[in-house]
């Protein structure tokens, strides 16, 4: 879903977006970890009334702060920028759906939406990071436009949630007996199984055993919105080398969804990799975090990587080998833990 320029954040979001392919999982002995297990979330709507400011509008202001942290020094007017143009396609949007006819049914209010993005000539560009940049540029991705799609809710009172698959993101209609899934990069509806085969979220994780598919196909909550958010913002502070705002992000994004591979293998990468966390403390995290990630999707390529390096950061280097040979050994990798070091 999302690339950036430096080489260490592109080893990084690549790994975490990219699509990969399922890998065996050999029976290694795994480091216990303390992270607990994953629960199906109690989801209450999310709510405003028409004058009041929206989820989008929210995680605008979370963006803008985090600029001018970073020193961006246009900050604010993109702020300025994008707030406007927020509210110019929140207008738009919610008029349409308001202009549909009475007995219209979900797929209607879906389409409606959707045509906002081509009548202000939005166009589809995977990745776009924020929405800062979705709102400043005209393009949009899965997390962006999803993110307008929860925020028109809000406005035109619709029950919509927000799902996440591998490398994903799309809205689903939940009222009742009613559910009906919007991929906004598609435009189109698809049905769970098809997110659930096509986007590899079977990737060795049983249902009867695991009911949210290692953290996805469950709506999100406020709080896991924000997760996610501050993620992404993560992947943000790391592209223009701040290191420690970047390690804050990605453990704010724990705590707000706690169990969530993607920000567990994003936080015990940096600490297995930098050499800003060699610290004894940070070398544990990255083992707890790595091994937790992983037993989320075992299959996941990154998230094998990160705990067989989180192993040699720890000085586990006959470990890592043996779990690096089990999981499509990378020559590099046994090469280091042949000589005792790790993947810094």
């Amino acid at each position: 879903m999302r690339t950036v320029t430096f080489a260490s954040l592109i080893i990084v979001s690549g790994a975490l977006t990219a699509c990969t392919t399922t890998a065996p999982v050999a029976d290694v002995a795994l480091v216990e970890t303390a992270v607990g297990a994953l629960e199906v979330p109690d989801v209450e709507p999310i709510q405003t009334t028409r004058l009041a400011p929206t989820i989008a509008h929210e995680l605008l202001a979370r963006e803008h702060e985090i600029m001018v942290e970073v020193g961006v020094e246009d900050a604010d007017a993109l702020h300025t920028q994008s707030v406007a143009a927020l509210d110019a396609f929140l207008d738009e949007a919610t008029a349409r759906v308001d202009s549909l006819p009475e007995g219209s049914q979900p797929g209607d209010v879906f389409h409606a939406i959707q045509m906002t993005f081509s009548s202000q000539r939005y166009a589809l560009q995977v990745p776009t990071l924020l929405l800062t940049d979705a709102l400043t540029t005209g393009n949009y991705d899965c997390d962006t436009g999803s993110l307008l799609f929860l925020s028109v809710a809000q406005r035109a009172d619709l029950p919509l949630e927000l799902v996440e698959v591998p490398e994903h993101n799309f809205v689903r209609w939940s009222s009742g007996a009613v559910s009906l899934n919007w991929d906004i990069n598609d435009a189109t509806s698809y049905t769970d199984a098809r997110y659930i085969d096509g986007w590899y979220v079977k990737r060795h994780t049983e249902p009867d055993s695991d009911p949210t598919y290692g953290g996805y196909m469950v709506p999100h909550t406020r709080d896991h919105i924000d997760g996610y958010h501050d993620f992404l913002l993560g992947l943000y502070a790391a592209r223009a080398g701040r290191r420690g705002l970047e390690e804050e992000l990605l453990r704010s994004s724990i705590a707000l969804r706690p169990g969530v591979g993607k920000s567990l293998a994003g936080l015990a990468w940096l600490y297995a990799s930098h050499e800003d966390f060699a610290a004894e403390e940070y070398q544990k995290k990255a083992l707890e975090y790595g091994r937790a990630a992983y037993d989320r999707l075992p299959g996941d390529e990154f998230f094998q990587k990160v705990y067989s390096c989180a192993l040699a950061t720890n000085g586990l280097f006959a470990e890592a080998a043996e779990f690096e040979r089990a999981h499509g050994a990378s020559e590099w990798r046994l090469e280091r833990y042949a000589d005792n070091r790790d993947c810094r």
